[in-house]
């Protein structure tokens, strides 16, 4: 919500929070492609790529190379 109001130090502090919390790795990954996509919107590129790379590592764990969501994230970065 705080990302579509264009609120992103509040998202960013609940992204901080979400960090801390989650345990899941797919948790993770969804959690590291919000935070990037702050950073894409900020025009903050490489830190945006940083966070887009760290979800695709992820990705590429759980579901391999040839997911759709894989796709995605090669889309976004």
């Amino acid at each position: 919500m705080h990302i579509e109001l264009a609120e992103y130090k509040s998202a960013s502090s609940c992204f901080l929070e979400a960090k801390a919390i989650f345990t899941d790795p797919l948790d993770k990954a969804v959690m590291y492609h919000n935070y990037a996509y702050i950073y894409d919107d900020l025009g903050k590129f490489e830190r945006a790529l940083f966070y887009y790379e760290k979800a695709q590592r992820i990705i590429e764990k759980i579901f391999g190379t040839d997911c759709l969501a894989v796709g995605k994230m090669y889309n976004n970065i």
